[in-house]
């Protein structure tokens, strides 16, 4: 079974939220991944794993909208996301996804810090035709101290 997951970075961003404002080096983008990908891999920067990163036809990096933070009494610290669309992604080049990370894009893959893996519970695989994927999260939640 599939698991998202906190990375190192991700932790730290989440403590931080508790006593101030995250201030993120760059807008939260999400990346798809390739299957074969080992989600288990604690990434610091986005260098680390962009060679998994899937290449099909109309593939980018998505800016994620960051609906809110919630800090709760017991220190769990929630962030909500919007759904974000992908576009249309494969064609004459297609890929099998096996899930994705949310990083800090700051324009640069060696200093853009890895926040948060999502790997899928089965590949999604486009077929040949323009397939539309959207990352439709509810919320991702730290408690401190984990």
């Amino acid at each position: 079974m599939a698991t998202s997951q906190f990375t190192t970075e991700g932790k730290r961003a989440a403590l931080q939220a508790i006593t101030a404002p995250v201030a993120f080096p760059g807008p939260i983008t999400a990346m798809l991944m390739v299957a074969g990908h080992d989600f288990a891999t604690d990434p610091t920067f986005v260098a680390a794993i962009a060679g998994d990163e899937i290449a099909a036809t109309g593939y980018t990096r998505q800016p994620l909208s960051v609906a809110g933070y919630t800090v709760q009494a017991d220190g769990r610290v929630t962030a909500e996301f919007n759904p974000t669309a992908f576009g249309l992604v494969g064609g004459t080049l297609d890929a099998t996804v096996a899930g994705c990370y949310l990083f800090a894009n700051t324009g640069n893959d060696a200093t853009s810090p890895v926040y948060h893996c999502v790997p899928f519970v089965t590949d999604q695989t486009t077929d040949g035709t323009a397939t539309t994927i959207t990352w439709n999260p509810v919320s991702a939640t730290m408690r401190q101290g984990i």
